[in-house]
């Protein structure tokens, strides 16, 4: 089968939208292509991120190289992430729909990983001593650790995690599908994500309207079927002494709920039981070789191709005179921190308090969190222009493009704030109303300790999220009207549009050092302190 053209793609819509009938049959056919690509992209997700995530916390060795590869990768931009393997996924299959389709899956899986491997990875560090030294006392290590202890400790933190995840690719589907390959070469995947764009840029309000009303529908629908369930499923591995509070009886509980929780433990305690049997210990080192010597292999793999992309522009970078806008890259990188940092701080002023309130299910709660994961998932960068339009009656570029920024960032600090506070165990809680601490001291000793570590996590992939904002909020066309700020995501675009290889090279290069130097000088010592100084211990 043929790739998809932006041209075959029209003639495909109209085969189908000959009547009500038929047009709304030809939604459900984009929704289900799209939510196929976002569920293996998922699973391809859920396996990295436990690998990659479970060797970083423990191997100390691994945890230096490993964590500032993630921080990078999450950073850079999904418009331009990885050219050479989609050139190679495309060609290796021949020119067939086939590769089209594994790389919109790989772009999408590059919206949803790092975050899940960061909340491993947290998740399994903030162990309890006790809980390691407890499994010392008993000889349980290898595998029965590794499934007894290490894994039910991410699962509140995956849940969550998984969330944001699903969030941030129906965020980025749009550019998941539609694939770049060169400056005037562009294939389209039927989907909502192309559907939206192709309704966007010619004006079908009915096919816009349509496709944003179906993937609002999906997100409704995931909410109440799955993650409400799985997030109150994951209350029992909290690290609790007495069940309590949060975890509340199965008859508190509304029917339709329980039954598929009930359905999810049982899923869970079938694979739990296939997975019990003992594996001895020659075979589960062996077995652990193999999956470090994949997983390796993998991680090379992909260094290759970064290093080939690199030498590619380093080559194109020796070859070609500096671009004198290139000096400005400096200073660019400095705007783009500035505006990072206060999206940021604006962040955080709203998504700590409604994070607890979410987090402790206070009233409305529900309708909050589905509001949330709502307005996370719908693809704000297909509205910018609208925003922008918007917004410049009141505010200045600058401010619109502070405001843009946000958009990219909230929502991965406010759903690990979610995390953080459900993760406090019932018992603490139980405790405070006692000695009746409340009020500001209970957040003090008890919200902000608990959600710190939770907090840092999303913090990270906030900025990630950030970094990849700048790129599409720092540079708007709108009609024939461009808008810019300085900064270093305007100079990427300047050199996507331009084909400026050496500008493209140095503005990277650019933003990855500010990347290293931000978490080796602040990222790292902050997980450092939120795992030694407020891990939760009995």
């Amino acid at each position: 089968m043929a790739f998809f053209d932006a041209l075959s793609w029209h003639y495909f819509y109209h085969i189908f939208s000959y009547s009500v009938l038929s047009f709304i049959g030809y939604i459900f056919y984009l929704a289900g292509r799209s939510f196929i690509r976002m569920f293996l992209a998922y699973l391809l997700s859920i396996l990295f991120s436990y690998t990659y995530g479970l060797y970083a916390a423990v191997n100390k060795t691994a945890e230096k190289i490993l964590i500032p590869i993630l921080d990078i990768l999450q950073s850079v931009p999904i418009l331009g992430f990885f050219p050479v393997v989609i050139l190679l996924l495309i060609s290796l299959f021949n020119n067939s729909i086939v590769g089209l389709e594994l790389a919109a899956i790989f772009l999408i899986f590059t919206s949803q990983s790092w975050n899940m491997a960061f909340g491993v990875y947290q998740s399994i560090l903030s162990i309890p001593e006790d809980i390691d030294n407890a499994c010392k006392s008993f000889g349980i290590t290898g595998w029965k650790k590794f499934r007894s202890v290490l894994v039910p400790s991410t699962i509140p933190s995956f849940v969550s995690n998984s969330m944001v995840s699903w969030s941030a690719g129906w965020y980025f589907l749009m550019a998941s599908e539609i694939i770049t390959v060169s400056a005037n070469k562009n294939y389209y995947l039927p989907g909502l994500g192309s559907a939206m764009f192709i309704a966007s840029s010619t004006g079908n309000i009915a096919l816009l309207l349509s496709t944003l009303s179906m993937l609002v529908f999906i997100i409704i629908l995931m909410e109440f079927l799955v993650w409400k369930p799985m997030i109150k499923w994951s209350n029992n591995f909290k690290y609790d002494i007495a069940s309590s509070g949060d975890n509340a009886p199965l008859n508190k509980i509304e029917t339709w709920e329980r039954d598929i929780i009930r359905l999810i433990t049982k899923i869970v305690k079938h694979i739990s039981d296939y997975l019990k049997f003992d594996i001895p210990t020659h075979k589960f080192q062996r077995i652990k070789s193999i999956i470090k010597t994949f997983s390796l292999s993998i991680l090379l793999l992909f260094m290759g191709v970064i290093l080939y992309y690199f030498v590619k522009w380093f080559i194109a970078f020796i070859f070609t005179p500096i671009p004198p806008i290139a000096y400005s890259i400096p200073i660019a990188t400095l705007f783009s921190l500035g505006r990072l940092v206060i999206a940021y701080l604006i962040s955080l002023i709203w998504t700590i308090p409604l994070g607890y309130y979410i987090g402790k299910r206070l009233r409305g709660a529900d309708t909050l969190e589905t509001a949330s994961q709502l307005l996370a998932a719908i693809p704000a960068t297909a509205l910018y222009p609208i925003i922008l339009l918007l917004l410049l009656k009141y505010i200045n570029l600058e401010g619109v493009t502070i405001f843009l920024v946000t958009t990219g960032m909230e929502w991965y600090i406010l759903f690990n704030v979610i995390a953080g506070v459900r993760a406090i165990p019932s018992d603490i809680d139980e405790a405070m109303k006692s000695y009746g601490i409340k009020g500001w001291l209970y957040w003090k000793k008890v919200v902000l300790p608990a959600i710190f570590p939770y907090l840092v996590t999303g913090s990270i992939t906030a900025f990630g999220g950030g970094w990849n904002a700048l790129i599409v909020s720092e540079y708007l066309i709108y009609g024939n009207n461009t808008y810019y700020v300085m900064g270093i995501g305007y100079l990427i675009d300047v050199a996507s549009n331009t084909g400026n290889d050496s500008l493209m090279f140095l503005s990277l290069m650019g933003m990855v050092l500010a990347v290293v130097l931000i978490n080796r000088l602040f990222w790292k010592r902050l997980y450092r302190i939120g795992i030694k100084k407020f891990k939760i211990e009995y």
